[in-house]
């Protein structure tokens, strides 16, 4: 089995949200790929998501010096996005690069090493949560289970252009805003008191403490995500109003999500409650560290390139790695459309990042 036939059997599993069977189905399926007598597989269940890992034969997951880390869930999708395709070099199909081709790189270069008569010390690690915050899989095993590899890799990374490893990931804090005011009938606002116009006034000042301008820099970046009004009429001024914001912030202003919900609430007015949904703390790792300069010397050689060192808008599981305080670094193929209609992603990238795991796996005896 080659890595895009994987990848092309994985997508078909429709593993979004809910699909709890579908993921079951789809770890058993990946268990099935290995010789029982060269691995160990364990599975962590924890609030209803599960988490698979699997090592070679009596290595204990905790003691490995390499983790290998990626997620199976996808976002929601139409159910001919799980019947993939193969178009000039493309495959397309839903978590076709986010993340189910990264998952088929690192299964199929275990057993292919397996097999060779390797006995590398890495466990692959695989969570079901990702795409909802990810706390139930990589958070929950992060905070309850001790271990302290030498290096975790998440080949979690969509590139739009050119291939690059990652030591920096933006903080995240998705922040939920409440405002109450008092109805009234929108012909006459002045007799009532309304609650978005509070919301949409706090949002501003939120944006102007952070010096918003989302370009794409090192800085941080608020979007606004959901907007909901306790109304379903168009003529009656709100008395609830509630809003996300997701905020993806950098050293500059924390290195914790409860800073960023802090400073919301120092600078909103008291009638507007902030709240953290989900957070998590930025990625780093230096760029001299050994593991990221023999990763970026293999996957160099591998892409016949020179692939860079940088860093990334999006959040990834790698956080809660990260804040455990273990050196953790992301790679990721190059495609497009993730999370929309015909998601897609490079067949090159996928075989150049299969073959810098394999190699990968190599040094880590």
């Amino acid at each position: 089995m080659t890595v895009i036939e994987l990848t092309k059997k994985l997508i078909s599993y429709n593993t979004q949200k809910g699909n709890t069977q579908e993921v079951h189905e789809l770890f058993e399926y990946l268990e099935s790929l290995f010789d029982t007598e060269k691995i160990d597989c364990q599975y962590i269940e924890h609030e209803g998501i599960l988490s698979q890992i699997i090592t070679p034969k009596g290595l204990d997951w905790k003691t490995a010096k390499l983790i290998l880390n990626g997620h199976v869930d996808v976002v929601a999708a139409e159910e001919d996005q799980f019947t993939p395709r193969e178009e000039e070099g493309k495959l397309f199909g839903r978590g076709s690069i986010d993340m189910k081709s990264a998952v088929a790189c690192m299964v199929l270069a275990l057993k292919e090493s397996l097999d060779a008569g390797e006995t590398p010390s890495v466990a692959i690690l695989l969570t079901s949560d990702e795409e909802i915050g990810g706390k139930n899989g990589a958070g929950y095993i992060c905070q309850t289970y001790d271990f302290s590899p030498e290096f975790v890799l998440v080949p979690d990374g969509p590139r739009v252009g050119d291939m690059e490893i990652t030591n920096r990931e933006k903080g995240i804090a998705w922040v939920k805003l409440t405002a109450d005011g008092k109805a009234c009938h929108a012909s006459r606002p002045w007799l009532g008191d309304n609650a978005a116009d509070k919301l949409l006034n706090a949002m501003q000042k939120i944006k102007e403490h952070f010096t918003v301008k989302n370009e794409d820099a090192w800085k941080t970046t608020a979007s606004i995500t959901n907007i909901t009004v306790d109304n379903q009429t168009y003529n009656k001024v709100p008395k609830h109003a509630s809003a996300v914001m997701d905020i993806r912030f950098t050293e500059e202003h924390g290195l914790q999500p409860e800073e960023i919900v802090q400073q919301v609430n120092d600078i909103t007015p008291a009638d507007v409650q902030a709240e953290l949904l989900i957070g998590g703390a930025p990625v780093y790792i230096d760029a001299n560290n050994p593991y990221v300069q023999k990763l970026q010397t293999i996957m160099s050689d591998v892409a016949e390139k020179n692939i860079n060192i940088g860093f990334s808008h999006a959040g990834h599981d790698a956080r809660y790695f990260s804040a455990k305080g273990i050196p953790t670094a992301l790679i990721g193929m190059t495609g497009g459309n993730w999370h929309s209609q015909d998601e897609w992603v490079s067949i090159p990238s996928v075989h150049i990042v299969y073959n810098t795991i394999k190699t990968l796996l190599k040094t880590a005896a």
